[in-house]
């Protein structure tokens, strides 16, 4: 009973140094998280920085807000402090492209459960993002999209949901 209690303890630090080193990682990392928004208008007569829905038109480049579910709370905290608060969606003649970014990669070899098979994202850096692009369908933007990635500093694979609030939408290519 007393070696179950001070394992229950040992991993109790452990488990409180790591968010507290991922906590002061996260306060280091310096990555630009907007990406550059276009000016003026677009060949439908759209403002650039503007919201609107992604819906009715055949191109347009977005940044999206997300929200994350299906994961427990410290998960939650992990990716608010390692990603990005916006997906990029990427509209080209019908065809829909999903970039999911981190801040660093301390998140790594991000997959998305799109039609029941996971897909390895395809990796993108942009500025100091490191994104992982998905191409899917539109519906698949309704509904939550199954995620996991690798967790570095714990080489441990994590899973959990991502919905895109497509009512924010917003204009930037």
């Amino acid at each position: 009973m007393k070696n179950s209690l001070r394992k229950l303890k040992i991993n109790l630090a452990v488990a409180v140094v790591t968010i507290f080193l991922i906590c002061l990682l996260t306060a280091c990392i310096d990555g630009n998280v907007g990406e550059d928004i276009k000016k003026g208008t677009d060949e439908y007569g759209r403002t650039y920085g503007e919201v609107y829905s992604i819906d009715g038109f055949e191109s347009g480049i977005y940044r999206v807000r997300y929200s994350i579910e299906d994961t427990s709370d410290i998960g939650k905290i992990m990716i608010s402090q390692y990603c990005a608060d916006y997906v990029k969606l990427n509209v080209e003649d019908g065809v829909y492209q999903l970039t999911f970014y981190c801040k660093s990669d301390a998140l790594k070899d991000v997959r998305a459960d799109l039609g029941g098979q996971m897909i390895d994202g395809k990796s993108v850096e942009e500025g100091d993002l490191y994104g992982y692009a998905f191409s899917l369908d539109r519906g698949a933007l309704d509904d939550k999209i199954g995620m996991e990635c690798t967790v570095k500093l714990m080489n441990k694979r994590v899973q959990f949901s991502l919905i895109a609030d497509l009512n924010y939408a917003i204009l930037v290519g």
